[in-house]
């Protein structure tokens, strides 16, 4: 049960709930939260609410004032979250391309003009000031150093309330240091700010590269350590690992796939020794048309083909893109092989690095050194290509 009185925390994050990075860090945070009994009051655009056992109420803002209710429930914690989605048009800015459900423009920031940065502000003002105002919210958190801080940047200087931010390295690369616009943006943020939580030396140290002049930044910083949800694991021994794929197996069924073996031979089939940037682009395009976020059609069959007992594993869990350093683990595997031939490589996620990797992997399979060589000169230009092209692997 949600006391009233209870309702004073809001936490400001402009995407889903699902995946990784900042959208795993918020989906745990609030779920602590109303674990100890807290209220939460969640700006959002998750799409399904009744996915998360911490969610007890769900609303909907249209531009015209209407509010409308998407979910009211119990939930198993003596908290509890309410996210509140404000009504965004078609347009979604987003750091990296990607696909979103139920917005059909879903646009890096950088490639926005300036009318269509302040319509996505204006909108998300509007309903964080209301909402603020009806629960007499007293402090306000939000994610990124753009835009949805810019937001409670905004709100706190007009109503009077502190707020912070928790900068992560998406926007600060993406946006930040890409354009002077989110530059400016982020900086009167940063300024405004309260406090920044910052993960680790990496963060404190980016950011007083990329803001040199910003007075008083460092002074701000709040060291947070990450760390690991200890209830969503079980240690699994070595002899227990088989029943567990085959429980994960049994999971799989009558869940919709993305990638099937027929798309990834269209993809083989169109590569070259001799082949150019522009030809193996358009051989990655062959790839736009599967459900890139649901398991590949063949999951099954390369789970059973690992000795889950007997084979050292390496797993990667993570969006596809070269900052995140997949190319790194594959280009080291040479030399992990040598001293543990058994060694096998699991990559779990999806983005426009996918194709890219499978391409190259393919080249180096097929004695193809040209071919190597060009998609390593190429680099991320070929990641640049559409996001349909990513997948779950």
């Amino acid at each position: 049960m949600i006391q009233s009185e209870a309702m004073t925390i809001g936490i400001l994050h402009g995407y889903l709930l699902e995946g990784s990075g900042s959208n795993l860090w918020t989906r745990a945070i609030v779920r602590a939260l109303c674990r100890k009994g807290e209220t939460v009051h969640l700006f959002c655009q998750e799409n399904h609410p009744e996915t998360y056992d911490f969610i007890a109420r769900a609303f909907l803002y249209q531009p015209n004032g209407s509010r409308e209710t998407l979910l009211d429930r119990s939930v198993p914690y003596s908290g509890g979250c309410i996210l509140h989605k404000p009504e965004l048009g078609d347009t979604l800015p987003v750091y990296v391309e990607d696909r979103y459900e139920e917005f059909p423009r879903v646009v890096p920031m950088v490639l926005l003009p300036d009318k269509d940065i302040e319509n996505y502000l204006d909108r998300n003002i509007v309903v964080v000031r209301r909402v603020v105002m009806e629960q007499g919210i007293k402090v306000l958190h939000a994610n990124h150093t753009v835009l949805i801080s810019v937001v409670a940047h905004r709100v706190g200087k007009e109503l009077g309330i502190p707020f912070t931010i928790m900068p992560h390295g998406s926007a600060i690369e993406y946006a930040v240091r890409q354009d002077q616009r989110f530059h400016r943006l982020a900086e009167q943020a940063l300024s405004g700010a309260a406090s920044l939580f910052v993960i680790g030396d990496e963060i404190r140290n980016r950011l007083k590269k990329v803001f040199p002049g910003l007075r008083g930044l460092e002074a701000k910083m709040v060291g947070l350590n990450l760390g690991v949800d200890t209830d969503l694991f079980e240690v699994v021994t070595p002899e227990r690992r088989q029943a567990a794929i085959e429980k994960l197996l049994e999971s799989l069924k009558g869940i919709s796939r993305g990638r099937s073996q027929r798309e990834t031979r269209s993809l083989l089939s169109s590569l070259s020794d001799d082949m150019g940037r522009d030809e193996l682009i358009a051989g990655l395009h062959t790839l736009s048309e599967y459900d890139v976020k649901s398991p590949d059609a063949d999951l099954e069959e390369r789970l059973l083909n690992i000795k889950w007992g007997d084979d050292p594993l390496i797993l990667f869990v993570g969006r596809l893109i070269a900052g995140k350093g997949l190319q790194s683990i594959v280009a080291a595997m040479p030399l992990i092989l040598e001293e543990y031939p058994r060694a096998r490589l699991l990559v779990v996620g999806h983005g426009p690095l996918r194709g890219v990797m499978e391409a190259f992997l393919w080249a180096l399979r097929s004695g193809k050194e040209k071919l190597v060589e060009s998609i390593v000169q190429w680099g991320r230009q070929l990641e640049e290509t559409d996001e349909a092209l990513a997948g779950a692997a």
